[in-house]
């Protein structure tokens, strides 16, 4: 028996290679979005689409992943048809259906006892695949119903050897690509109603230009306190190349920058970061209004990214020094207080810093969201005295602003 697979994470690779036709299969899925036209054009001639291996709308919004989950009608009960699949057993109503129920009431409430799980990477054409799973409920032998999940990467189905952003009717053009070639391992109960099919995951991205020094930008965002963000801090992220990577967030979504040029190995523009927001299903609902695939439209997308972008503070202005004067002035303090907090600043944006009481320390991150600023002393190599991500250019902006601005 194969390994268990997190049905709601899914297998961590959607649009990636994988999921080779098995024997017994009705045949591999056939299509893909560069052949179905939007507006008229097919998307490869589009002005507004990346050429292969590019970064696509450089100061735009766009997907990268979405995952979606739904009511099943019928779906393919043989576990060789499937690259994993796993059974488990339990005395009481499994959370996930029973949360589901609350909000899809219908007559009858499950009390099985055994909870199988099916997952499968489907290839489409040029070597890009989906993530489909099910998970099904059973009780004594018979069936009490079942749950599907479907999560890719509409970007590849766009460009499947590059590194850009899907736009929202290039997604949905792959979802339904999707939905349709699938469904020899699963059918929706309401196929063609995209309220039918919930969101539990969106990741919308922008990608930023011109950053001179992305490893020493990140050290000096890293710094600044977030409100509610459990986890804050910088990695090499392996799934990146790599990549240094800032992270924020919690477990209803993530914030990430990191440096796209370090994680395509250089295949892009140098001095390029990418942006995202990892919305699960709280954070996608709350923020975004983003219950369903039929609320997944431009401005609901922008409206996420732009609460969690001033959320995030990653286009905090990053100075190469501050002033005490300034500092107090702004703050409110005496210049004794804002000297020693300007050294806790400084501190922590070239090292790991001195920590002061729990007290002073809860203060002193409140100063920072006040000030809105960040420090890092290596970012400025160019003599400028300050530098920050902006959302509108889409690029890095170097000023002689400072702390003062």
């Amino acid at each position: 028996m194969a390994r268990d697979v997190d049905f709601w994470d899914g297998p961590g690779d959607a649009g990636q290679r994988g999921g080779s036709p098995r024997d017994g299969d009705p045949g591999l899925p056939q299509g893909n979005l560069a052949t179905v036209k939007v507006d008229g054009k097919s998307p490869s001639n589009r002005r507004d689409l990346p050429p292969s291996g590019g970064v696509s709308n450089v100061q735009g919004l766009g997907i990268d992943r979405l995952s979606v989950s739904f009511r099943v009608d019928d779906y393919d009960p043989n576990p060789e048809h499937w690259n994993s699949y796993s059974v488990r057993h339990t005395p009481k109503v499994y959370d996930e259906w029973a949360s589901y129920e609350q909000s899809h009431p219908r007559d009858g409430t499950f009390q099985g006892n055994a909870v199988e799980s099916y997952g499968r990477n489907v290839e489409f054409a040029n070597e890009v695949t989906a993530f489909v799973g099910v998970l099904a409920f059973s009780s004594d032998g018979r069936s009490k119903g079942a749950f599907g999940k479907i999560e890719f990467n509409p970007a590849r189905f766009v460009d499947a050897a590059g590194f850009g952003l899907a736009d929202v009717d290039e997604t949905l053009r792959a979802f339904g690509l999707i939905v349709g070639g699938v469904d020899h391992l699963v059918v929706p109960v309401s196929g063609e109603d995209l309220t039918s099919y919930r969101i539990k995951r969106i990741d919308v991205a922008k990608d930023f230009r011109f950053v001179s020094s992305p490893s020493a930008l990140l050290r000096g965002l890293a710094a600044i306190p977030r409100l509610h963000a459990r986890k804050n801090f910088i990695h090499a992220d392996p799934t990146r190349g790599g990549a240094q990577t800032l992270t924020v967030g919690s477990k209803s979504g993530l914030v990430r920058l990191y440096d796209k040029f370090a994680e395509t190995k250089g295949r892009v523009e140098p001095g390029t970061m990418r942006w995202e927001v990892e919305a699960r299903e709280a954070w996608a609902k709350r923020i975004g209004g983003l219950r369903t695939i039929a609320d997944l439209n431009l401005d609901n997308i922008t409206q996420l990214a732009s609460e969690r972008w001033v959320w995030s503070s990653m286009g905090a202005e990053i100075v190469a020094h501050l002033d005490v004067k300034a500092v107090a002035s702004k703050l409110g303090i005496k210049e004794s207080e804002a000297s020693t907090f300007c050294g806790w600043v400084v501190d922590h944006g070239i090292s790991s810093g001195w920590e002061p009481s729990p007290t002073t320390g809860a203060k002193y991150r409140r100063y920072l969201r006040v000030l809105g600023i960040g420090f890092g002393l290596e970012a400025f190599l160019s003599n400028a005295s300050s530098i920050r991500l902006d959302w509108d250019s889409a690029t890095a902006v170097m000023n002689d602003l400072g702390a003062t601005s």
